[in-house]
């Protein structure tokens, strides 16, 4: 008589942990193969099978439950740090002379550059103090509001620009301990990274790839992040001198990453598209049409009050938290307020099984 192959497997299964060295033989409590199917539900199974006349049909076995993905949250600089996202005089002029070693950068105009555009960023915390693992708080929040089998990994740095080396370097460590330890090896990965922590994940997978030791990542979501060619780079870049075709083959997709999402917002002066990306999702559409409003007020007995709502509208640290927190404002000049729910939209692409069912 042929053996059933469930039988077959639940005798190697068992024979498998009997022959573990220190293990504790305890079949109720043995995952099988990996699906989610346990030791004491195939022996239910197999009573049934026993107790079921000849010709009876097999007890049905359930549909497998997914692995329970590990989504890895990176948060971006600490905002008594923001400055130009982190950067200072010193990395423009590294940078330039990366770009362009046969032509020595004029340190005067790139210095008058950065400040023109660092005061575009005073705002740039916005008026919310926020944690240290405030993405990961937010990711944590949302799977349990809407009861979400992950597991939410915080990657945490000390959030100082002056640690990004050191921090994307502790990256690739902790990926490869994700990929390889035996607690999540198998686990899907998930990688969700906000303003500057996508700049330096980013970095930790190419590095991963240049060691020939690439990271699967089922999913890359980048929220606002600075990476290149971004539009603080193109304006700095452009009103000295060009350089917009250089810094365009500076960023490249992982290779371990199989679908990448970046999120961005025109108003958000440190994101912007990424052709690297697979997709790219400007969340700031919405605002368009209440910006052209606004302005055709400027000449109007209104415009005070136009130009103080055209410069919330515009505000760089709502739009550069607008992933996390959604936008929302009163506009007195048009007797409207407004919110954009911006996470429900990201939420769905950047947490994966939305919704269990």
């Amino acid at each position: 008589m042929a053996i059933p192959a469930r039988v077959f497997g639940l005798a190697l299964l068992l024979l498998a942990a009997a022959l573990r060295p220190g293990a504790a033989l305890d079949p109720m409590d043995i995952p099988f193969d990996g699906p989610g199917l346990s030791a004491s539900r195939i022996l239910s199974e197999l009573r049934a099978d026993i107790a079921s006349p000849a010709g009876r049909a097999a007890f049905p076995i359930g549909p497998a439950r997914a692995v329970r993905p590990v989504v890895v949250a990176v948060s971006g600089l600490a905002m008594d740090d923001i400055g130009l996202c982190g950067v200072e005089l010193r990395d423009i002029v590294k940078i330039w002379k990366e770009l362009f070693p046969n032509q020595p950068p004029d340190v005067a105009r790139i210095s008058r550059a950065l400040a023109a555009l660092q005061d575009t960023l005073r705002d740039a915390g916005g008026d919310k103090p926020r944690p240290q693992d405030y993405l990961a708080e937010s990711l944590r929040e949302a799977a349990q509001k809407y009861r979400l089998d992950v597991e939410i990994v915080d990657f945490p740095w000390s959030r100082d620009p002056k640690d990004s080396d050191r921090a994307a370097d502790e990256f690739t460590r902790r990926l490869l301990a994700l990929r390889d330890g035996p607690a999540t090896r198998g686990q899907p990965l998930y990688i969700v990274a906000h303003s500057w922590g996508g700049v330096l994940i980013h970095e930790a997978l190419m590095r991963l790839e240049r060691q020939g030791r690439p990271v699967v990542v089922e999913r890359l979501v980048t929220l606002g992040a600075p990476l290149v060619p971004d539009k603080l780079w193109l304006r700095i870049f452009k009103k000295i001198g060009g350089g917009e075709a250089h810094l365009q083959s500076r960023v490249a997709k992982p290779r371990g990453v199989r679908r990448w999402v970046n999120f961005w917002a025109d108003f958000d002066p440190v994101s912007n598209s990424v052709s690297a990306a697979d997709e790219n999702v400007r969340v700031d559409l919405p605002a368009r049409p209440y910006e052209f409003r606004l302005q055709a007020l400027l000449d109007t007995p209104a415009r005070r009050a136009a130009r103080k709502d055209l410069a919330l509208l515009r505000s760089a640290g709502l739009w550069h938290f607008s992933y996390l927190d959604g936008f929302q404002a009163e506009f007195p000049a048009l007797h409207e307020s407004v919110f954009w729910n911006i996470p429900e939209m990201e939420l769905p692409i950047a947490l994966p099984v939305w919704p269990r069912s």
